[in-house]
């Protein structure tokens, strides 16, 4: 019987060590990180008009031309967002513009909501194959970042050129192209809440 309680004895004060000693156990939470997910292309070569400032509403936004734009909802738990892009050939060039909206109305949902154009980027593509046989783009390059939430990532001959955006509770995206060489222009999103 003294053995079972001295044994008991030293498992609980073997267990409680490194508590005494002021160890812990860390324990490490990984961010919800997503692979590459194919958003969309456009898939016409002829180019779509920015919209004017007064035809950004939300309705309006959303019934642009399907092959001239890429829709994308965000998910709900994307704090930022890395965009990829390819494209047919080699040196194949590309504007595209960037809007962002936060739903299609007002919390209370009396009114429609409106998107915002946040980015504009020059993008030509590289040598390096992409998933579909066409070109990753090597260089982005920002024309216009109205409110300083996006960075170029690997802009460089022959490398992936990437575009990471701080979407900061933004759910809604539309990217159109302004001037595109050829089709389709082909969009990768990753996104992590970080």
């Amino acid at each position: 019987m003294k053995t079972k309680i001295l044994l008991i004895a030293m498992v609980v004060l073997l267990a409680g060590t490194p508590l005494f000693l002021g160890y812990s156990t860390t324990t490490h939470q990984s961010s919800n990180r997503i692979r590459w997910k194919e958003i969309g292309d456009i898939a016409s070569t002829t180019v779509s008009v920015t919209p004017a400032v007064g035809a950004r509403d939300y309705s309006t936004m959303i019934a642009l031309d399907d092959t001239k734009t890429v829709e994308w909802v965000l998910p709900s738990d994307a704090g930022n967002v890395e965009l990829r892009f390819r494209m047919p050939t080699d040196e194949d060039d590309a504007v595209i513009e960037i809007f962002l909206a936060r739903g299609a109305t007002y919390q209370n949902g009396s009114r429609e909501d409106s998107f915002v154009k946040a980015f504009i980027l020059t993008l030509k593509a590289g040598s390096q194959t992409g998933p579909d046989s066409d070109q990753f783009i090597d260089t982005v390059t920002e024309t216009q970042d109205y409110w300083s939430a996006g960075t170029v990532v690997g802009s460089s001959t022959n490398r992936i050129g990437l575009y990471k955006i701080a979407v900061d509770g933004y759910s809604e995206m539309i990217i159109i192209a302004t001037t595109i060489d050829a089709q389709p222009l082909t969009i990768d999103a990753a996104w992590y809440s970080e």
